[in-house]
């Protein structure tokens, strides 16, 4: 089996064109309330185009209160969902299948960030 074999996630029948795997990478390209920032997107797009099958997003918090740093990708609230849906589309476009990294600070959630004692 070769790294350039096509991958299938047994759970949901998708298909990756190979088994290259971008890692998530903490890049605090979003915006401050958590929506996708075009440089992000542009990152992450151009790494499916150079050939990566499989793209993972940086950590996206799941609640505002586990938001972990400023900018950090949200997935948390309907205002995420138009910019997430575009990254999905971009990656598509360019032959990748996108994967978003779910991510929750904890007791690490910054005050400062979040508004909120961990």
């Amino acid at each position: 089996m070769s790294i350039f074999s096509p991958y299938t996630f047994s759970h949901s029948g998708k298909v990756a064109k190979n088994r290259l795997v971008l890692a998530a990478m903490t890049n605090t390209q979003s915006h401050a309330d958590g929506t996708l920032g075009q440089d992000e997107y542009e990152w992450l797009v151009s790494r499916a185009k150079a050939g990566f099958g499989i793209i993972v997003t940086c950590a996206a918090y799941v609640n505002h209160d586990g938001q972990g740093w400023k900018n950090e990708l949200g997935i948390s609230h309907p205002n995420h969902f138009k910019g997430l849906a575009r990254l999905a589309k971009g990656i598509q476009a360019e032959g990748g299948l996108g994967i978003v990294q779910i991510f929750h600070g904890g007791a690490r959630s910054p005050l400062e960030v979040t508004g909120k004692q961990p």
